[in-house]
């Protein structure tokens, strides 16, 4: 793996104005691709936040041999083919929450997760939950 983790992110909204700044801000990241429901709103993103590529569909930022990690950041009916293609093509996968429509769907992207050994990890940011805040102190 190269010295710094190449991110493509799979849809924008939060992607766009939460994802990509927040992988951006890591010196250990770069962000190489976008892709987005229309490829004319990746391509404008990318041309407009500097990422080199702007892809047509998911399933070619999950194949693309150059990217090491996808970030899962489309609606939850879509998160489970993206994650379990993604690891499928021994891509490091990053999904927002929640995790997938179903626990079935779920539990699918749980085993392939654990068969594939390699990073994974879906995200979760309520600060204002008293328990999560507890449990930040």
């Amino acid at each position: 793996m190269p010295s710094r983790l190449r991110v493509a992110i799979v849809g924008l909204g939060f992607g766009e104005r939460v994802l990509v700044p927040a992988f951006q801000a890591d010196p250990r990241c770069d962000v190489v691709g976008l892709c987005a429901s229309r490829y004319e709103r990746a391509r404008d993103a990318a041309a407009r936040l500097q990422i080199a590529r702007a892809y047509r569909t998911w399933e070619e930022a999950v194949g693309d041999p150059s990217v090491d990690a996808i970030v899962v950041a489309t609606p939850p009916l879509l998160h489970a083919d993206v994650a379990l293609a993604a690891l499928r093509n021994r891509r490091h996968v990053f999904c927002e929450k929640p995790l997938a429509a179903t626990a079935q769907a779920a539990a699918l992207m749980r085993d392939a997760a654990e068969e594939a050994g390699i990073a994974n990890m879906v995200d979760f940011e309520f600060p204002e939950i008293p328990g999560w805040a507890r449990g930040r102190i």
